[in-house]
């Protein structure tokens, strides 16, 4: 059982379960899934589809290839200016700089606009899970876990990565 991926993770026919319930009708823990639930999806179900999110269009789940050309496009602003601040040494061992640069970049594009010149160029933004901006912990919580690897990796049904699904954030499209 995964508080990450509870519903995931249950026995085929069975109801999500979670770790922690309400103890009372309508007492709220903060482990219910966000808008629906898993249950019942088909092969035939899009992703967003739970979160209310309309197939395609404005306001749908961004594709994963889309988001992945975002990150490319994110990284090499970063590396270019990273290797205007440090030169040749970022062959050499200035990794770490580009590196740097891309959390500032994801830190500062998501909290001022909720995306990165990448995701704008490409048409998408980052949101919460339930709808509207994402916090600024959110914010924070989903570019350290994204700067991890694993997690971004890791994706459930809808296609979001296990970053995304911690932080509560998910990446729509905006055209």
């Amino acid at each position: 059982m995964s508080l990450l991926f509870p519903a995931c993770y249950t026995e085929p026919g069975s109801p999500p379960t979670y770790l922690v319930l309400p103890s009372a009708p309508g007492e709220v823990t903060g482990l219910e899934p966000a808008r629906g639930t898993l249950e019942g999806m088909t092969s035939s179900d899009y992703s967003g589809q739970r979160f209310g999110l309309p197939r395609t269009g404005p306001g749908s789940m961004a594709p994963v290839g889309r988001r992945l050309a975002a990150l490319m496009i994110d990284w090499a602003i970063a590396y270019g200016a990273a290797y205007l601040l440090v030169g040749d040494r970022l062959l050499k061992n200035g990794q770490f700089a580009a590196l740097s640069l891309l959390a500032v970049i994801y830190l500062v594009g998501l909290a001022i606009s909720g995306a990165t010149l990448g995701m704008t160029i490409l048409g998408m933004r980052v949101t919460s899970d339930q709808g509207g901006r994402a916090s600024l912990y959110a914010i924070g919580m989903r570019t350290v876990l994204l700067f991890l690897v694993i997690p971004a990796v890791v994706w459930d049904a809808d296609g979001r990565g296990l970053h995304d699904r911690v932080a509560r954030t998910m990446i729509v499209s905006t055209r």
